[in-house]
């Protein structure tokens, strides 16, 4: 997967607003921490198992709007020529022209459109997917696991599990169904590390 993103960053406020001893600000800027964060997918085989996979190529990043929740934001592109299995061949496979055909379609694209927060600790981000040049909608339910202060590196850092479910029909990606089931399961776990303003600032004065 050459390019993928994933567009959630107006969820994680709402999940924050109910923190306690934190200090609130009125938008948080966070980027993945791509060494500490993982993007896989699993597909039934003939009912009997599943091909699982990794995105290992992404990027992400996401706003907390402390006062407004719905305008949170997250942004993630995964490249879809870093897709692994367990097996070279497969690789082959899933990279080609019958599913994600990474060299004509380099990425994937999910940017989120509306945030609906559950509880403290839950949420549904729903956005668009954009695979293969198509756009669908697609929602995930997000929980979100932690928020600390990083002393070492001055960064306060965020951590949420998020899964969701496509049919890859959606999109056009037809081969094999029904022996390779339509539905592809989505799991992102991210560690998100706090942009600090200062860095925002010289990058705004280096354009």
């Amino acid at each position: 997967m050459r390019e993928s993103i994933v567009s959630l960053r107006c969820l994680f406020l709402a999940l924050l607003l109910v923190l306690p001893g934190l200090p609130a600000r009125a938008e948080e800027r966070y980027a993945f921490d791509k060494q500490h964060s993982a993007i896989s997918f699993s597909i039934e085989h003939l009912g009997f198992s599943q091909v699982k996979g990794t995105f290992d190529e992404f990027d992400g990043d996401f706003v907390f709007c402390i006062q407004h929740p719905y305008k949170d934001t997250v942004n993630v592109t995964l490249y879809t020529s870093g897709i692994h299995t367990a097996d070279k061949w497969m690789d082959g496979q899933v990279r080609g022209p019958n599913f994600f055909n990474a060299e004509k379609f380099p990425r994937m694209k999910f940017v989120s459109t509306a945030v609906k927060q559950i509880d403290k600790d839950n949420a549904k981000v729903t956005g668009n997917l954009t695979l293969l040049g198509i756009t669908k909608p697609l929602t995930f339910d997000v929980q979100f696991t932690k928020k600390e202060y990083d002393p070492k590196n001055g960064d306060y850092v965020v951590n949420f599990i998020a899964n969701g479910v496509m049919k890859r029909s959606d999109f056009g990606m037809n081969y094999l169904i029904p022996f390779l089931g339509d539905e592809v399961s989505m799991h992102i776990q991210v560690k998100g590390v706090e942009e600090k303003e200062e860095k925002e600032e010289k990058e705004e004065k280096g354009k």
